[in-house]
């Protein structure tokens, strides 16, 4: 695995114990989730487009599971339980579409006094390598 692949996938592991999720707290990502085009970043945010072996890749290890079995403290449990279903959902929305891929986006201006924001998407096949 190349060095920016195997970042790719170690950020989305430091994400669980420092990120605000883009999901509320306790609030159910939806499951009905498709692939879609990457979406726009701001420039204050930064934007990594895993390739579709990676994505295959995060599901085979079940990265949503690893994510949300991480311990951290009390007060970030929500928001990695929360990374780690968006995880699942956005691996799982990007691989029913031929060659699909997550896209991970996260922004240091984090609010509600997060270290930093985050979002993960699912990308179609069609933009990803």
């Amino acid at each position: 695995m190349s060095r920016s692949r195997f970042v790719g996938v170690g950020a989305f592991a430091v994400l669980a114990a420092t990120a605000a999720p883009a999901v509320a707290a306790g609030e159910e990502p939806t499951t009905d989730v498709v692939a879609g085009e990457p979406v726009p970043v701001s420039s204050t945010a930064y934007s990594y487009l895993a390739t579709h072996a990676l994505t295959e890749r995060a599901q085979a290890m079940d990265l949503g599971q690893f994510v949300a079995s991480v311990p951290v403290p009390p007060q970030y449990r929500s928001a990695n339980l929360d990374l780690s279903a968006r995880i699942d959902t956005a691996v799982d929305a990007a691989l029913r579409s031929p060659g699909g891929c997550v896209q991970l986006v996260v922004d240091p201006k984090g609010t509600g006094g997060a270290l930093f924001d985050y979002n993960v998407v699912p990308v179609e096949g069609q933009y990803c390598d």
